[in-house]
């Protein structure tokens, strides 16, 4: 027989929920319904799940699946409406939903409720809460409840460890993490690779590559087998140490240890290579990446690319770009600053199509993205379009730094435009940026390359006044003696060494006054500086000691609904016990009277048999006076016997006419 789809019976929510059918029903409670929505819709499973709790653990899970943390919340206060019992696997699976949804408070407040509901948390519903404070970046939180789990009689798991060493981790706290590893074998509890992994992750991100490196070699002695995870984070621990050389040697490792390299594997020892400068390594290492049967993605070819600009193969690294767009990938900011950086040793076109080609693709182009475009066109001498550049930064919301500057100084001076290197260096001050060395020695050379003394003398000053330190070639720039040309200009007379002299006290006492007023400012500002970091702590302690009032509070709830929990408990004990005891002194007493009236009933039977034989053996009694019957001739004791007839049948007999009966 065919069922046709109208004919179908609709199925109800909670079992089109565990289908995945009810999708559009919950789209249409929202993400945060209310009390008398959830109800209503999940109400008509509420008499299934009263005899199978397993039905409505797996509504919650679904819930959790959908990352619906809201609804699982307000679906556990509608089955405790809806007289339905709550076990700790609904209370946990919603804790679940909590940690996919990254509401780690929530998860928190279920935690503390469940001692309300009269279920008692287990590993799991510590754990998933672990998680969830995990995924909120909240370690201080996930360390406060790996602590309070002793407290409730819950026994810390591996699970409950992991979750607390990856909240380390990605909170940058490697000393907790690496105290919490060593404390699992205390637990008499075996640290997995997961354990180890997270440890590795979290000395990686302080660059702490020697700790790494041990932590890797454990892992074998604690048979925890290393996989690619593992190598990643110590080969980028080992990248962010300065450590290139031990960076490809975990690259060689993990074939020895049947250990498949990844992209992001060759991608950090090619980034490792490239920041210690050995390009050459760094270019073998990509290129064995195809006998691997690794495709490059765009981090691996920023990285080459990298390695390019250090050796110098500008045209390689184009080259490199290109391939970004034939993998279909879209090239980052970091793969054009590379390729920027590595063009300043060509055309100084290329730096501009480059550039040009980042504002295309929408890529934010960032300080040094203008600062290595603005270096080529100061190889090229293109002074113009260097301060063309300068200019457009601000009109990208780009801000300008030092290092801009000093290469726009240098185009200037490349081309023998002193007054606009001298413009551009008196324009610093202005925009709170403090002239360095490399933009005095720019300077300082531009005027020397126009015979400008005295100008290089008054920037060998102002270098001094603002603790800059020129080098050498500074000196040489700014000293008469070292000019460059044929012939020296003759000596000036006393009068004009005088009136020099006069000048240079002048500018002395101008340049003391200035300099005192820079001093006072810069005061100032320091002590404007310590109040605001002052303020700044003061803050943070108030954050602190709030977040410990908080987890004290927390604390003390949980121990509450603890002593709550076992008052109610010990509680409902004694009333069962009181009630056993009341049914068994009833049971008794009901026994006890049973006895009685049986008793009473035997005794009253055997009197009324005893007034029965009594009466056969007596006969009818007669009239008085009568004589009763005669002897029987058979009776062998006669008429003078027990019962003759003076006895029996006689007046004075004991049953005679005139006896007792």
């Amino acid at each position: 027989m065919v069922i046709c789809g109208c004919c179908t019976p609709p199925r109800s929510a909670g079992e089109s929920l565990a289908l995945g059918g009810a999708k559009d029903g919950l789209v249409l409670l929202g993400p945060d319904p209310s009390h008398e929505q959830v109800f209503a819709f999940f109400g008509p499973e509420f008499s299934l799940w009263r005899k199978k709790p397993s039905a409505a653990t797996a509504v919650l899970s679904d819930l959790a699946k959908k990352k619906l943390p809201n609804i699982a919340k307000t679906l556990l206060r509608c089955m405790q409406d809806g007289r339905v019992e709550v076990n700790v696997y609904h209370c946990s699976v919603a804790i679940t939903a909590c940690e996919k949804g990254h509401k780690w408070q929530l998860a928190l407040h279920l935690l503390s409720l469940m001692p309300e509901m009269n279920v008692m948390p287990n590993a799991f519903s510590f754990n998933a809460a672990i998680s969830a404070c995990e995924k909120g970046g909240q370690w201080h939180v996930a360390l406060g409840l790996l602590r309070q789990m002793p407290q409730a009689t819950v026994a810390a798991d591996v699970i409950s460890y992991n979750a607390a060493i990856s909240a380390c981790e990605k909170g940058g706290q490697w000393e907790f993490a690496l105290m919490l590893l060593s404390e699992l074998p205390q637990r008499r509890l075996v640290p997995n690779r997961i354990s180890f992994n997270a440890a590795i992750s979290a000395c990686e991100k302080r660059g702490k590559w020697l700790l790494a490196l041990q932590l890797l070699s454990q892992m074998s002695e604690m048979r925890a087998k290393p996989d690619e995870i593992s190598f990643n984070a110590a080969i980028s621990a080992c990248e962010k140490g300065g450590q290139w050389e031990r960076a490809v040697g975990l690259l060689s490792d993990m074939s020895q240890m049947n250990v498949h390299p990844s992209k992001v594997s060759y991608s950090a020892a090619i980034s490792a290579c490239s920041k210690a400068r050995e390009w050459e390594v760094a270019l073998l290492l990509f290129s064995q990446m195809p006998t691997q049967r690794i495709a490059p993605d765009e981090v691996t070819c920023s990285a080459a690319i990298s390695a390019c600009e250090h050796g110098g193969l500008w045209q390689q690294a184009l080259h490199l770009l290109e391939g970004i767009h034939q993998l279909r990938a879209t090239p980052d900011v970091v793969s054009y600053n590379a390729a920027i950086s590595g063009s300043r040793g060509g055309p100084w076109p290329t730096a501009l199509r480059l550039l040009s080609g980042m504002l295309q693709l929408r890529l934010h182009a960032d300080e040094v993205s203008f600062s290595a475009a603005i270096s080529a066109c100061e190889s090229g001498k293109q002074w113009q379009l260097a301060l063309s550049l300068l200019c457009h930064m601000p009109k990208t919301k780009v801000s300008l730094e030092e290092i801009s500057f000093s290469a726009a100084i240098s185009a200037c001076e490349k081309a023998c435009q002193w007054h606009m290197a001298l413009q551009l260096l008196s324009d610093m001050p202005g925009l709170r940026l403090q002239p360095c060395e490399i933009s005095f020695s720019a300077a300082m050379l531009a005027c020397m390359n126009c015979a400008c003394w005295q100008n290089s003398l008054d920037l060998l000053s102002a270098a001094s006044l603002q603790h800059v330190a020129p080098d050498n070639f500074s000196f040489s720039a700014a000293s008469p003696g070292h000019q460059q040309g044929p012939a020296a200009p003759p000596l000036p007379s006393p009068d004009v060494v005088l009136k020099q002299k006069e000048g240079y006290i002048r500018l002395l006492d101008e340049q003391l006054k200035q300099g005192q007023a820079t001093l006072d400012q810069q005061r100032k500002q320091q002590s404007e500086y310590l109040y605001q970091q002052a303020q700044t702590q003061k803050k943070q302690v108030e954050m602190q000691i709030k977040q410990q009032v908080q987890q004290q509070e927390m604390q003390l709830l949980l121990q509450f609904n603890q002593s709550l929990m076992q008052v109610q408990q010990s509680a409902s004990q004694q009333k069962v016990a009181l009630e056993q005891q009341a049914m068994q002194l009833t049971l008794e007493y009901q026994h006890k009277q049973t006895h009685e009236d049986m008793m009473a009933q035997m005794k009253f039977s055997q009197e009324m048999q005893k007034l029965q034989t009594m009466a056969t053996v007596s006969g009818a009694p007669g009239p008085p006076g009568s004589a009763g019957p005669g002897p029987d001739p058979r009776d062998p004791r006669g008429g003078s016997g027990q019962y003759g007839g003076s006895q029996v049948s006689g007046g004075s007999g004991q049953y005679g006419g005139s006896g007792q009966y």
